[in-house]
């Protein structure tokens, strides 16, 4: 069905299968149930939200429907857009973000069982007023994205392959998987956050900026190939092949993480090491610091701070209680 007049989609419901194509600049979704799919033509606009109305929990669903952007959509009220199983937004043009929050898809249905997907070869600006962005589908990011201010972005799946830009917000990607791609680069962010991940990447050719943080929390299958130059870094709960040097100058914890790879530790600054594996060699330079300890609470599925490889120690050890175990058949 071809829409060239205005429309307005308020609080019911669309049924059926077909596809909307919007070919106006006066159509406003405000939050109905869309089963059907919708297609933004070259030249058309669609708002979502409403004025007047400052935050709405959820202002769509796509269920089972496909939502393509050839044309401009612009979101000015906080919430976000639901979807269905299978269902996929593609952008190949604009998306201007206006609103404080903005969520498209949900973290938990989509990002975690992996249903849906959203494709970006065109543009997304958040406007520098806005707290938080974030894309709970599948992301593969084919162009840009830009943050224009300090809002925080969240992520579910993701596949890096281009640009986002932050201005001083956080970067948190929940997986199951995260690939940061040759190519891409994410830059920007005071803190880049890697959570929940059953696989996940950073790939040598990625640029992930100078953020002050990296994290690595909850996850089971990370493979760093390529680190922030000069972040401080944590390991909590973790899987980690490091297959570069994690060069330490400020702050590094590791708690309850199991560590192989290539790569190696070298610590100038502090590093605070609670229970765990390490199969790659570490070395305490002269200004560097250890603090080795044991947290009894979790033991039960990490073992007491455990070397696999070559520990040297020129600097400070402190050793605060516990066992450390030394297995030179490590794996």
């Amino acid at each position: 069905m071809d829409i060239t007049g205005s429309l307005k989609m308020g609080y019911g419901s669309v049924e059926g299968t077909g596809t909307i194509f919007l070919k106006t600049t006066d159509a406003f979704w405000e939050g109905s149930t869309l089963k059907g799919n919708l297609y933004v033509s070259n030249g058309a606009t669609l708002t979502i939200g409403s004025e007047g109305n400052a935050s709405c929990n959820l202002l769509g669903n796509i269920l089972g429907g496909n939502l393509v952007n050839e044309g401009v959509i612009n979101v000015i009220t906080s919430g976000g857009i639901g979807h269905g199983i299978g269902s996929s937004f593609i952008n190949n043009n604009l998306i201007s973000i206006e609103a404080d929050s903005f969520i498209l898809g949900d973290f938990y249905n989509s990002s975690i069982i992996g249903f849906s997907s959203f494709i970006n070869d065109g543009i997304i600006n958040v406007d520098a007023s806005a707290t938080a962005f974030g894309i709970g589908l599948t992301l593969t990011n084919n162009s840009n994205i830009n943050l224009l201010g300090s809002t925080n972005y969240y992520s579910g799946s993701l596949n890096q392959n281009a640009n986002i830009t932050g201005n001083g917000g956080i970067f948190t990607s929940y997986g199951p998987d995260i690939n940061f791609n040759a190519g891409g680069s994410t830059t920007g962010f005071e803190n880049i956050s890697i959570i929940f991940a059953l696989n996940a990447v950073t790939n040598a050719g990625t640029n992930l900026g100078n953020p002050s943080q990296f994290y690595v929390l909850y996850s089971n299958d990370v493979v760093l190939n390529k680190l922030p130059a000069s972040a401080d870094v944590t390991f909590y709960n973790a899987l980690v092949t490091l297959n570069v040097p994690l060069i330490v100058n400020g702050q590094f914890s590791s708690t309850d993480a199991n560590v192989s790879g290539t790569g190696n530790v070298v610590v100038n600054g502090q590093f605070d090491w609670i229970n765990g594996r390490y199969g790659v060699p570490i070395l305490i330079n002269a200004s560097g610091t250890v603090k080795i300890s044991t947290n009894e609470v979790s033991l039960d599925y990490m073992p007491h701070p455990t070397i696999g490889a070559a520990f040297t120690n020129n600097g400070t050890l402190t050793w605060l209680g516990g066992k450390i175990i030394s297995r030179n058949n490590y794996h």
